[in-house]
């Protein structure tokens, strides 16, 4: 159920601030399952969150989605 719970939520909604040591980047339109998905992947910890025009507006780390999902 808790993995279902992934899909619901947005990375902007669990966002943290800026931090060094990306494994990648991730829209915060973005699910956190998508998310999830992507930290595996890369083996990574904290993928940076992007705007529309790329910019780094904060990040999502594993902590964090297991921490803050609904």
């Amino acid at each position: 159920l808790a993995i279902l719970r992934l899909d619901l939520a947005r990375v902007r909604d669990v966002m943290e601030p800026p931090r060094p040591g990306s494994a990648g980047a991730i829209g915060g339109d973005e699910t956190l399952s998508e998310a999830l998905a992507r930290l595996i992947e890369a083996r990574g910890a904290v993928l940076d969150v992007t705007a529309e025009d790329g910019a780094v507006v904060g990040s999502i780390s594993l902590q964090a989605i297991a921490e803050r999902h609904p």
